[in-house]
Parts: C-alpha cells; structure tokens; sequence
C-alpha cells in the first residue's frame, strides 16, 4: 500500500468484506510519516456510512475541505476550482453503496493533479487509473509454532493483545495464554473488527474459555479450504457469526438498545440515543449511559469527540447492518423509525424556534452534526409515501423548520428540493406548515437571485398567511417581497408594500417583524438615493434590533447605514459603520455576509490610503468565494470594482505578488485584517498623475461625465446596463475622491480640472 502511494498512483481503492479492516488501514496510510511530510495539514478523511444517496457524495467530500456545495451540477466544479492546486490526501470511507459516485471523484483527481485519493470500498471504483488493493485479513503466525516471539510478530496475535490489554490489563500473551489466542484468531481468519469484538469479552472469560466459545459458533464457517472461491463471503459470514456472538452476551435491554440505536446515521448524542432508543421504555439517563459505555466496552459502538462539541456515538456500518437486521426480525421498525424522525423534528423546530434571535447561531451550528440523520427522518416520512398521509404532513413540518439551517449553511439546492418535494405531497390547504415552506421556497429563489421566482413563491405564501389571518406572517411575506423590489429598484412597489405591512403592524407581535414598515421606508429612502432620511429610520431599526438581541439583522441594518453614509459621500463613516456590521456577521457566522463585509471594507482601506491590504483581503473573499460559492446577498460591492481600486493605486503586478504571499491566508485571517483598522487609522488616499489627480477609475470617469450631463443614478444605471444601486456606490467613490458632499460640487471640480 505505501508502495503505491509513494510511486504515484493517485486514485487507490482498498477492497475487502465488511470488518477486514479497510478504514484500520485507510487511517494508518495517513499515520505514515511519509504522508504527513507530503501532505501537511492536508489529510482529509470523509466517511460515507451516514450518506444514503449518490448525490451527496461530493457535497460531502467537499464540506470536509472547508468548501460549501450542494448537490447541484456545478458541485464538482466548485470543488475542484477552490482546492486548485493544493497537495491533499482525500480518504473517502464506505463507499461501496454509492458507488455511483466513482465518476465524479475520478473527475476531482484529473481536474486537480495534486489531489491523491484513497477509497475504501467492498467493490472497486472499476474507473481508469484506479489501483486496487484487495484486503483479506490479518496474517497470523504460522500453524504450529510455539514460540512467543513469532506468535507475538503476527499483526493478527497483536491486535488481540493490544485490544484484550485494553478490556484486562492484566492480560499479557504468556506460555498459558497464547495457544488459546492463537486458536481464536484462527477461528476468527484474522478479520481485525471480529478480533476487536472477542478481545473485548477478555475482561469476563479467560483465554481459553473465549477460545472454546468460539470454536464451536464457527467451526462451520471456517472449515472450507483457504484459497476456494467463496472465500469473501466466507469471511464475511465470520465477521456477521462473531457479532452476533458478541450480542448474544448482551442482556435483553442492552440488545434492545443496540438494534434500535441502527436507526440513527452518523451517530447521535446521549440524549438523542435515549429519546429513540429508549423509546416507549421505562428508562432514564443513567440507564442508557450504562448500556452505552457497555456497548464502546465491547466494541460495538465507537466513541468520537471533537472539541467544545458534545460527544456523539456510532455504530460501525457492518455493526449496524446487523442491527437493521436484528431490529426488523424483533420490533416493530416503523414505532423506532417514527420516534427518530419525531426526535429529530423537535431539534430542527428547536433550532428555528429563536429564528434571528441571540443563540441563533450556536443552534444553527449545533444541528449541522445532525444533518445526516434530519436526511434520513426526511426520506423516512416524504419518499414513496401517500399524498395527504400523516407522515407527509410531518415531512412539511420538518423541511420548513429546516429553512433557515439550509439558508445561512448554504444548501440552497438541498433545501429547494426537500420543500418542492414536500410541498407536492400535500394539498393547497392554508396551513402554518404550508406557509412557512412557501415563504422559505420564496426566500430560496432570492437568495439564488431569481428574483421573479422569488416573488411568485412569495406571493403565494402571503395569500395563505392571509387566509390563516397571521399578520406577522403577512408582515414576513410582505417584507422578502420588498427585499425583491428593493433590487429591482421598483419604489412604487416598495410603497404599495409598506402600506399593507403598516396595516397589519398593530396586530404584530413584539418580534422582528414588528420593525418591518421602518425598514421598508428606509429601502425607500435608499432607492431614492436620500442617504439623510434612510439613516432615520435605519438607526430606529438598529436600536430595536440592538434591544432585543436580533443579531443578524442588526448587523444587515447597520450595513445599510454603511450605504446610506456612502450616499451622503462620508467614506470614513461609511466604512467604520461596516466595520460593525462584519463583527457581528462573524458573530452570526453567515459565510455570505462576512465575505460581502470584507470587500466593501476592502474597497473603503483602497480609497483611504491602504490598497495593499485591500489587495490582501481582495484575495482571501476570492479564495473563499471559490469554496463557497455565491448567494444573493444586499451588498451591491464587486470583487471587480475592488480590484479596479487597487490595481489603479498599485499596479497589476504588484497585487498579483501581494496576493501571492497572502495565499496562505485564511477566513480568519482574512476577517481580522479588514477589522483590524477604522477610518481614523488610515489616511487619505494619495493622488495620482491619472484622472486629474484624483484617482478616479475609468468608470468613474465615465459616471462623472453622466453626473455632468445631469442625470439620475436611475438613469445612469439604465445607460450602463448596471443597478441603479451599483450606480449610487460609483457615484458615492467620486464624492469621495473629489472631496464633496454633493453632485453639484462634484461637476464644479471636474469642469474646474478638466475631467469632463
């Protein structure tokens, strides 16, 4: 295996039966020191077992790299244009059930030429290039032997001391102990996971009682000749006879658990394995805790931990097939598969139950260990069922408390088709359910900036709030439908929508809602270009939203202050009220927002004397967008406009060689950069010889001329084929740079120095 890694084959398969120790040697491969010098801090490993569709493959591998990517075509592409030219080890585990994705990892490796990936798999990925390594067993020592050192040089014997040490440190392989060890490994063919599951029993039997134990459970099955062609299904029957085995040891309400914990993907935590495992059970906490350290004791459950994040337990997969079985042959699986889909409801309608509230962000990200098994409770209660049945109804429920996950996370394909899917399983009827999955389809379209699909969805959604006769839901409705008219820079639809959310705002609630005709007047004032009236009534908008702890618009708001100042040609003020609003998306973390943050910071340190930072944090919102991909967002800043910026102030070569020693640079990185100064730490930008003086880009030069002739940033826009949005920014940066306050002023100095 390290032979073909270290000569250059980049697509390794390593091929067995289930608990012959594929992952065990997935891992040491990335363990070897060779590894670790070729691939530093770039070893990745994506486990399969939780994924139950093909299509979900790649968005996994490419959350593992820190690239967000849902199932939509582009995933692939998105993946391999973040990771580029970076040296990675990919370890992909358990992918024998979705195979189907052998083509699309094949693509990553031929788009991406330091990219090397290592497959575990029951069957190989049968594509071009690939090297399969097929895997058996453990070697053991040779029949016969008598000498410790020998039997203790087998991998197979090594193991099981290592493993029964574990369970009985007072075990050792000694003269008495080490013919009954060498007796089961040979009982067991040397499979690592049916070695680990019969050294656990060491702390209850001796040696030689597990040897006898064993013999006779699977004389039958090993009995057949070494090299015969049932030899794989042979040692699979080994693997599935020593678990089994190992459950038979169990008592009845620990056998109870471990089946129904085979329900859950991915694993769960303490109380999720109570609330399902444990239900319609007598039980308490206490109670499953000991069935669960009792099931890791032996095996039969792994343990993980990550930092500041609560503990979780999982089965290994051949393990949990054979709980499937188990459970489908003793209980009744759709009570089990209801309790878990029931659990996993009450979480995701936890999570969205403080929507833009204080802890909305630790809920958000607590869920996202949990997706695989929302994606189950999903399938479980929408796939093959009847329209109208009660399962689907739930269904609804879930994917509309799963909206805002999928939004801030970024699974805006993902959630498209769970809602479109839901929403087809259920009548037209005016139910909150119903309601809640329109507004987010309409939310969905936004944010992939199909603004008349938007407004579609949106309006159908007002039309069921109305008929429920819930106004803050109208006012919810009514306000992501101003967000699309807002774009459009449509003011008498804007007007038209603030009227109605006015009508409804005495029956509203103390929420975020209740401040949503304020907010409408000021995209009001935004679209007609008054940056004094919108900071009004932004400011009444912010200190709600400050009172109240609603973060995340908070933020948003504050950020169109920032707008509003840039309106009334206060750069400094502009970017100090950004630099709020960017520290507390990261508090928030919204991906989407920080970036949008970071280049209009960049964009304000250009203009005011600091390009080569903005040139630095220009490249990290570019690496990152490349991993995460876009979604609408309100910022109008482009990446283009802020290299224009600093290409004009340094030149194009200068900040290809600042971004080339800043590749290195990460998010936080990149984040703490554009916070790290406000406007009082900067000084003015310097003139240049260009643009009279005044740095001006040649299309602010061209707006100027405009300007000149008199004409509006609705006007300028439609001659420029930009948004009238965009144009009131260009028009912003000129009073900026011309050191004014208004247009007038601004055509005064240009005809004074020649600029038009």
């Amino acid at each position: 295996m390290r032979e073909r890694l270290l000569e250059g084959h980049r697509i390794v398969t390593i091929t067995g039966p289930g608990g012959v120790g594929k992952t065990r040697l997935a891992h040491a491969v990335a363990s070897m020191p060779e590894c670790q010098t070729v691939y530093p801090h770039s070893i990745h490993l994506v486990p399969l077992a939780p994924v139950t569709e093909v299509a979900m493959v790649i968005p996994s591998v490419a959350r593992a790299l820190g690239v967000l990517a849902d199932e939509s075509a582009s995933a692939v592409e998105r993946l391999t244009g973040a990771i580029d030219q970076q040296r990675i080890l990919l370890i992909i585990d358990n992918l024998e059930h979705v195979i189907g994705a052998s083509v699309d990892l094949k693509r990553i490796v031929d788009a991406c030429p330091n990219v090397t990936l290592v497959v575990t798999s029951r069957r190989a990925m049968r594509v071009t290039g690939e090297q399969e390594f097929s895997l058996s067993s453990l070697p053991l020592p040779a029949i016969g032997s008598d000498l410790l050192d020998e039997m203790n040089a087998s991998p197979a014997v090594q193991l099981f001391v290592d493993r029964a040490a574990a369970a009985n440190p007072a075990f050792a392989l000694t003269p008495e102990t080490a013919s009954s060890v060498v007796e089961i490994c040979y009982r067991l063919d040397g499979l690592p996971l049916a070695i680990e599951l019969a050294a656990a029993r060491i702390k209850m039997l001796s040696a030689q009682a597990l040897a006898s134990r064993l013999t006779g459970r699977l004389q039958l099955l090993t009995s057949g000749p070494r090299d015969a062609p049932l030899r794989q299904q042979t040692l699979r029957e080994t693997v599935r006879e020593t678990v089994r085995w190992s459950y038979d040891l169990l008592t009845p309400f620990e056998q109870l658990i471990f089946r129904r914990m085979s329900v859950l993907g991915g694993g769960a935590t303490l109380e999720a394995i109570g609330a399902i495992a444990g239900h319609g059970v007598p039980v308490n906490e206490l109670d499953i805790l000991d069935v669960v350290a009792t099931l890791v004791e032996h095996s039969l459950l792994v343990r993980d931990e990550a930092p500041g994040a609560e503990v979780r337990f999982r089965m290994l997969e051949t393990i949990r097939e054979f709980a499937l079985e188990e459970l489908g042959k003793e209980e009744d699986v759709e009570s089990i598969r209801n309790a878990h889909a029931a659990y996993f409801l009450r979480l995701a309608e936890h999570a969205a139950s403080n929507e833009y509230g204080p802890d909305e962000a630790t809920r958000i990200i607590a869920l996202e260990p949990d997706l695989g098994n929302v994606r189950l409770a999903l399938g479980w209660l929408l796939i093959d069922r009847e329209f109208d049945s009660p399962y689907v109804h739930m269904g609804l429920r879930l994917a509309g408390a799963m909206v805002r996950f999928w939004d801030i996370r970024g699974y805006i394909t993902e959630e498209r088709e769970w809602l479109i899917h839901a929403l087809s399983t259920v009548p037209d009827d005016p139910t909150p359910e119903r309601a809640t999955a329109l507004t987010g389809m309409g939310v969905n379209y936004w944010y992939s900036n199909l603004l008349p699909e938007s407004e579609t969805w949106q309006e159908q959604a007002l039309d069921v709030w109305r008929q429920l006769d819930q106004p803050a839901g109208v006012v919810r409705s009514i306000w992501f439908l101003a967000l699309v008219a807002a774009k459009q820079g449509d003011i008498e639809r804007l007007e038209a929508l603030l009227s109605q959310a006015q009508a409804e705002r005495p029956r509203i609630p103390d929420s975020i809602w209740h401040i949503v005709p304020v907010a409408i007047q000021s995209l009001i004032e935004l679209a007609k270009g008054d940056g004094v009236a919108a900071t009004t009534y932004l400011k009444m908008a912010v200190e709600y939203h400050n009172e109240r702890g609603f973060h995340w618009p908070e933020a948003w708001t504050i950020g169109l202050m920032a707008d509003a100042a840039l309106i009334q040609g206060n750069r400094p003020e502009s970017m100090d009220l950004m630099r709020t609003s960017l520290a507390l998306f990261v508090e928030t973390g919204d991906v989407y927002a920080m970036l949008d943050g970071m280049l209009t910071m960049a964009l304000h340190r250009a203009a005011l004397g600091d390009p080569e930072n903005a040139a630095r944090i220009l490249g990290v919102v570019a690496r990152v967008r490349k991993s995460v991909g876009e979604r609408l967002t309100w910022r109008t800043v482009k990446e283009e406009d802020v290299r224009a910026e600093v290409v004009a102030a340094l030149g194009s070569e200068r900040v290809a060689a600042i971004q080339r020693d800043s590749a290195s640079m990460t998010l936080k990185d990149g984040v703490e950069l554009a916070l790290s100064a406000g406007s009082a730490d900067l000084r003015p930008a310097r003139p240049v010889a260009a643009s009279g003086g005044f740095n001006l880009s040649p299309r602010e030069l061209e707006i100027l001329h405009l300007l000149a002739q008199g004409k509006t940033n609705q006007e300028i826009g439609d001659e420029l084929f930009i948004s009238h949005r965009t144009a009131g920014t260009h028009v912003a940066n000129i009073l900026g740079k011309l050191g004014v306050h208004s247009r007038a002023a601004a055509v005064a100095v240009a005809l004074n120095n020649g600029l038009v």
